[in-house]
């Protein structure tokens, strides 16, 4: 029986075929697990391979694009997101690993320059890159974040996931916003003052424009430390000019429960934690571990919603009101 032609293959090197064992088909398959699409390469189907191959990066790179011009994102439409990327994902991958095992079964003739393991590294690093750069143009729009700290419980307490919209919006009163500061470092708090307004500290309660923020004490609870747990009394505040109220703590009296009145520069913002005695915020100096006023430039995205917590009841809880 005269023997397949296949494209791209001398008659020659058709006479030059032998059977792959099982095992080497099961070596050709698992190389898609590094990069969907390399399996085929390395048995010279490049077509297939390369196209294979960019269709992970393509979706993301959509994705970045369908970000940019979304309404602000949900709990629900993230998880709808997910679930489509993940199949789709695995499907690819699923494909890659089929076509790899059926083709695979014999080889003919030499292999060429381009399906050599100098040439599937190549092709690899160029993939990741690719991939990587997809990754960071969808982070540009919204962002996941670990909280490694109480300075925020109760709004966020310890081990809490959320993710976050990192794209540039207006900042009002009683938001939550995430803050790069000048070493690099991120931190969350709330804004208590906007550029051109007095604010000071009376008692443990924020003072803008003279106008003392309402307090009342809606009972006792704690808050995980590294030290472990720690008692506090959990209030609920409203401050001058927010739309509607938060929670916060209060262990005690502490330092920096009273500050003298100060206005808030051009272009800047004065940020307090939800954990009150807790929270390295605008009442400290940067010298003094804190964060002093905030630059506004230094705002990089809004926390939208928790996506994991160890309190499964916590899931979704959205953390702005906008």
């Amino acid at each position: 029986m005269e023997p397949e032609r296949l494209f791209g293959v001398s008659e020659v090197s058709v006479g030059l075929s032998f059977e792959r064992s099982v095992m080497q088909r099961i070596g050709l398959s698992a190389l898609n697990l590094a990069a969907p699409g390399l399996g085929l390469l390395r048995i010279g189907d490049w077509r297939d391979g390369l196209l294979l191959m960019a269709v992970p990066p393509a979706l993301l790179l959509l994705s970045a694009a369908l970000f940019a011009l979304a309404p602000t994102a949900t709990l629900l439409g993230a998880l709808i997101y997910i679930f489509f990327l993940v199949v789709s994902l695995i499907a690819i991958l699923a494909t890659t690993i089929i076509l790899t095992w059926r083709r695979s079964g014999r080889l003919y003739g030499p292999t060429p320059w381009w399906s050599r393991w100098y040439s599937l590294l190549a092709v690899w690093l160029l993939s990741s890159i690719g991939t990587s750069a997809a990754v960071t143009l969808d982070h540009r729009t919204y962002k996941p974040f670990y909280v490694p700290s109480e300075a925020m419980a109760p709004t966020l307490v310890i081990g809490d996931k959320v993710i976050a919209d990192m794209r540039q919006h207006g900042v009002a009163i009683g938001d939550v916003v995430l803050i790069r500061s000048a070493n690099g470092a991120m931190y969350v708090k709330r804004v208590a003052a906007l550029a051109g307004d007095r604010i000071a500290m009376s008692g443990g309660r924020p003072v803008r424009n003279g106008i003392v923020a309402r307090q009342h004490i809606r009972g006792t609870t704690q808050f995980l430390d590294y030290e472990g747990m720690v008692p506090a009394t959990n209030l609920v505040e409203l401050l001058p000019g927010e739309a509607s109220s938060h929670a916060i703590l209060d262990i005690g009296p502490s330092l920096f429960d009273d500050m003298a009145e100060r206005r808030v520069p051009r272009d800047h913002l004065f940020v307090l934690g939800d954990n009150r005695d807790r929270s390295a915020d605008s009442r400290m100096a940067i010298a003094d571990g804190g964060l002093a006023m905030v630059s506004v430039d230094q705002i990089v995205g809004r926390p939208l919603f928790i996506h994991w917590a160890t309190d499964r009841q916590r899931i979704g809880t959205r953390l702005t009101r906008r």
